[in-house]
Parts: C-alpha cells; sequence; structure tokens
C-alpha cells in the first residue's frame, strides 16, 4: 500500500514510494512509457543509491540539504554554466 510520488521538472524526474519494489515499478513504467513516446534517456543518469541529487538538492534516507557549491572557473559551453 501506499502512494508513489512523481515530481519533474524540465528533464529531471524524481520518484519516491513508501517501498523499493513500488519505484523500481514506476521507474520501469516510466522508462518504458517515454520510450515508446519517442524519447531517449540515460540509463547511467539514474540514480538508484543515495544520496540522490536532484535540483541543486542532495537528498539522503533522512535528511534534504542543499549541494555543495562548486564555482567552475573557466567554463566553455552553456552546459557548463547551467551546471
Amino acid at each position: 500500500g501506499g502512494n508513489a510520488i512523481i515530481y519533474r521538472y524540465m528533464d529531471d524526474i524524481l520518484t519516491c514510494a513508501p517501498k523499493r519494489e513500488q519505484v523500481q515499478q514506476l521507474q520501469d513504467w516510466i522508462i518504458s512509457t517515454l520510450q515508446a513516446k519517442g524519447f531517449e534517456f540515460r540509463p547511467e543518469k539514474i540514480q538508484r543509491m543515495p544520496p540522490w541529487r536532484y535540483l541543486g538538492l542532495e537528498i539522503t534516507k533522512r535528511t534534504i540539504r542543499p549541494q555543495r557549491l562548486v564555482i567552475k572557473d573557466n567554463p566553455e559551453t552553456l552546459a557548463d554554466f547551467q551546471q
């Protein structure tokens, strides 16, 4: 029992559920649904173990806190600026 939660922002998706099996089923469903619609994803970007990083937050099993600030002193692309 229990409800699952899906948060989405741009191309980031955060899923949570009371049981690990529910999270896995939810992730499998999301991936297959997105692939069926022609979306691509990178399996290496899936974070299955804590700490999870999402929208500048570091999420552990018990706490949520901002990620450590890292300043890149030589950005070369727009993607470098956005990280």
